[in-house]
């Protein structure tokens, strides 16, 4: 049987923000859609192995509400996890600019670090990679040595 309620869901995420965007442009009001109803929809879309509709949401949501961290840890989350595809396929300067952008959005995962780190080594990149090691083991002094990006090395 599949599970159909993340599919569900998109379609009434897409009435509801149609709705409200309808709404703000008929009564040129100063209203403003709930980010909330943006970041549900990139849940869905994530849900859903749409990546880059995912993002865009979320980046929309952010933009109305820089400050909410369901927003802001998503988006990291989404740019680390594109990141390690990247990293996976071999595109290290790609995966350096994603786990870039999933740093900036919450620099306290040293995961994000050392992945970073390891992108960057690859690259030969050495003092970059070496700052962020010892980034990721400042932020997690436990963490083995051996840090593997979803199991790859």
């Amino acid at each position: 049987m599949h599970d159909h309620r993340p599919a569900d869901a998109l379609l009434l995420f897409n009435r509801v923000i149609k709705a409200e965007v309808s709404l703000t442009r008929r009564t040129g009001s100063t209203h403003c859609t709930d980010h909330r109803f943006y970041v549900n929809r990139g849940d869905c879309f994530m849900a859903l192995g749409q990546t880059t509709l995912a993002v865009a949401d979320f980046n929309v949501a952010f933009a109305v509400a820089p400050h909410d961290w369901a927003v802001t840890s998503r988006l990291s989350m989404m740019h680390y996890n594109i990141g390690a595809s990247l990293f996976n396929e071999g595109n290290f300067a790609g995966a350096e600019v994603e786990l870039s952008a999933a740093i900036k959005r919450n620099p306290k995962v040293a995961q994000y670090f050392a992945c970073r780190g390891q992108a960057s080594y690859y690259q030969h990149k050495f003092d970059a990679a070496r700052l962020d090691f010892q980034s990721a083991l400042h932020l997690d002094p436990s963490s083995p040595r051996g840090t593997k990006i979803n199991n790859v090395l």
